[in-house]
This record gives structure tokens, sequence and C-alpha cells, in this order.
């Protein structure tokens, strides 16, 4: 399969048996992108598939049969106060689902009034974190008092989330 930008020029490719085996174990759009990530240099909440037809291929949705999809990458932009809050909340009480939706924006878990990775890491909140770094979230980003995520998750005994940031790239 190969994925091309909205101008032509191909991205990245994948091979027959590559594209063969994912379509039939049954993953998904969001397994491409995922796969796409390290290729195209972004994570997959900004990307944006297209097949031929150009209709926009869902994140949830089965992996078709695709011999070629078009790849469209939006840049992250800031939160405004009230994704802020929204992040923030979200991230507090584990709520997966309005965080995928956020970072869908795509939102920048970087920028804003919060480091959202540290307030997971303390909440032992390991798919928070997953969510968090997947999303480009800088693991190595320090609080006021210079505390890391990783500081923040050992201070509190959260070995899983320590686990987890320390395996981050």
């Amino acid at each position: 399969m190969q994925v091309t930008a909205v101008f032509g020029n191909m991205i990245a490719q994948l091979d027959e048996d590559e594209m063969h085996y994912m379509v039939e174990s049954g993953q998904s759009v969001r397994d491409l992108k995922r796969r796409l990530s390290a290729q195209v240099g972004c994570s997959r909440f900004q990307q944006r598939l297209f097949s031929a037809e150009l209709a926009e291929l869902e994140d949830d949705l089965a992996l078709p049969t695709l011999s070629s999809v078009q790849l469209v990458i939006l840049p992250l932009s800031a939160p405004d106060d009230t994704m802020n809050n929204e992040l923030l909340a979200s991230c507090e009480e584990n709520n997966l689902a309005h965080i995928e939706n956020l970072l869908q924006k795509p939102m920048d878990p970087n920028q804003g009034h919060y480091l959202y990775l540290i307030i997971a890491a303390q909440n032992s909140h390991s798919e928070v974190v997953r969510l968090l770094l997947e999303a480009g979230a800088d693991k190595d980003a320090a609080d006021t008092d210079g505390s890391t995520a990783v500081h923040t998750a050992a201070k509190y005994g959260h070995l899983e989330v320590v686990r987890l940031l320390h395996e981050a790239s």
C-alpha cells in the first residue's frame, strides 16, 4: 500500500505481506496510523487518512484492503482555556474517551496550563499515560519544582507508570 500526500508524493509504503497481515488480523485504521507515525514523523492524532474516493477513514474502522491512501497531516494546536480544563479533568478522572477526542483536535499535550502527563502519573492512570505519550507528550518535562512524570510516579509508588515512562522513547 502506498501512502501519498494530497499532492501525490509518496510518503510511506507498506509491503503487500504486511498490509495483508494487518487486514487479515482485523487491525483498524488506528493501528495503521500508529504504524505510520514513525515513518511520517507525527502522532496518529495529527493524521487523517482518505481512501481513493476521498472518504475519510475513521480510526475505529476495520482496516479495509486498499492499494493506496492519501494522508493529511494537521498541525498541532495549543489548547484554549476550555480545552485545558477539560483535559485536566479527564486526566484526573481517567476519562480515556474524552482525552482521545481532545487529542484528535489535534491538540498539543505539551502546551497549556498543565503538565498533563505528570497529572496522569500522579493518579496512576497508566492508560492515560500511554495515550499522552502516543500523542507526543514530553516525558522529560518538569513542573515548577523540577519534578518530571517519572519522579511523580515513583514518589507515589506507581510502578506500572514508572515502567511505561522508562520504556518511552
